[in-house]
């Protein structure tokens, strides 16, 4: 009997291929794995943003339970079981899940959720870039082979799909804002000649005047008008010379577009330096509340920690409406990477602090220059009786007054804010101009 042979593959057995079926079986497994990071990307975002917000809320929770009126034992019998040097970081974690958690719900995790202006940004300057992908191809290894820009395109669009904490970091924009601004910069080699002439008077008006400027801003502009030139003369079509043209606007955008990113970067590192500082701020409230309820007697306690809590609260609604004030006057709108956010949870809490030390000095000031007890007072009530002051109704405008110093601080920071936005404004007002004389 012949034996008959066939080009049927041997993983091939009654119809059922072994190879199709096991990359059918991984891409579930796959789907699975990757909702399982994403999951965890979302959470470690939610418990990024809960970090400056825990100490604030667990200094409220923590006073509000050692002051309940109705059952006002029964937190210090809790406590008093556990030691307090393990129910100081407790509290703190306790609120941070409480608050990291349900905050992962939010899906801040992805670039268009953290920062939707902008991921609208990026993928507006990604299309437009788009039709160039194959531009630069150099063809060594046939038709198919992609560019360098193409793998960089590539790279940006897979990178803008991808979850983490950087983007709600902000690094993440930043990075690639530098890559798509190379990109973009690279197309002027590519791009006709008018499109070039175009960005060349876009760069011309974002530059000062020379009489203004420093003394390298000059050099660029005449580079410029020169390339304008250049380029406005259809006659002049030296292949060599209208490369070196191209080259020049290639480097002087790329510059610019460099010096605009690192604004924005200046504003990321500017609200990280201000969450770290509202952090640790709020870190020293939670343990001015907590020393107080561990070095005060029981029966003095509740009052002297609920007046202090009210003037904290005080402290943090004089900040927050100074801020606000403050942001009216603001002349500029554009995207901060929450730099502004970031000043809108600082300022309350700095306030209250300030607030808070105000009272409590003032306090204790007013009770040594009083006069000393007749008799001798045990050192443990020395400091409580002092602090018994703290409940006088004229320390409201103290709290008031101390509240507002941060105030002072923040302004000339605003000032350096404002004057940064400003600048950007003038550079999107530029791309407007590019954009329009471009099209």
């Amino acid at each position: 009997m012949d034996t008959l042979t066939t080009n049927v593959p041997s993983s091939i057995r009654n119809g059922h291929d072994s190879a199709i079926a096991h990359r059918a079986g991984a891409q579930p497994r796959a789907r699975r794995a990757g909702w399982f990071f994403d999951a965890l990307a979302h959470i470690e975002t939610g418990l990024l943003i809960g970090i400056p917000l825990a100490p604030v809320a667990a200094t409220f929770a923590t006073v509000v339970m050692y002051i309940d009126p109705v059952e006002p034992s029964f937190w210090r019998l809790v406590s008093a079981s556990v030691p307090a040097v393990l129910m100081f970081p407790l509290n703190i974690v306790i609120v941070w899940l409480a608050l990291g958690i349900p905050l992962a719900a939010l899906r801040l995790g992805t670039a268009m959720r953290a920062n939707s202006s902008s991921h609208a940004q990026l993928t507006s300057r990604l299309i437009t870039i788009e039709p160039y992908r194959r531009s630069a191809s150099s063809g060594q290894d046939g038709p198919d082979h992609d560019s360098v820009l193409t793998r960089q395109l590539d790279f940006v669009w897979k990178e803008l799909e991808s979850k983490g904490t950087k983007w709600m970091l902000g690094d993440g924009f930043i990075s690639l804002w530098r890559l798509v601004d190379r990109m973009d910069a690279s197309l002027n080699y590519v791009m006709p000649r008018d499109r070039v002439w175009a960005r060349a008077q876009s760069l011309l008006l974002w530059l000062p005047n020379p009489s203004s400027a420093s003394s390298g801003v000059p050099d660029v502009r005449e580079q410029l008008t020169k390339a304008i030139a250049f380029l406005e003369n259809d006659q002049l079509t030296d292949p060599a010379a209208e490369d070196r043209v191209r080259g020049s606007v290639a480097q002087i955008q790329a510059l610019i577009d460099s010096s605009k990113t690192d604004r924005y970067g200046g504003f990321i590192r500017a609200r990280t330096m201000l969450l770290a500082s509202c952090s640790m701020t709020s870190v020293a409230l939670y343990g001015i509340f907590w020393l107080g309820i561990v070095a005060l007697p029981a029966k003095v306690s509740q009052p002297i920690l609920s007046a202090a809590l009210f003037f904290t609260t005080i402290g943090a609604l004089v900040g927050l409406f100074q801020l606000l004030y403050a942001e009216s006057q603001s002349e500029t709108a554009i995207d901060d990477y929450g730099l502004s956010v970031a000043r809108l949870i600082v300022a309350p809490q700095l306030a209250a602090l300030a607030a808070l030390v105000g009272v409590v000095l003032t306090s204790l000031a007013t009770s040594t220059l009083s006069g000393s007890p007749t008799a001798p007072v045990p050192a443990p009530t020395t400091i409580a009786a002092a602090l018994d002051q703290i409940r006088n109704p004229a320390n409201v405008l103290v709290a008031v007054a101390f509240a507002l110093s941060p105030g002072l601080v923040f302004s000339r920071f605003r000032q350096n804010i404002e004057q940064t936005k400003r600048d950007l404004s003038r550079t999107s007002s530029a791309s407007i101009v590019h954009t329009k004389a471009g099209s």
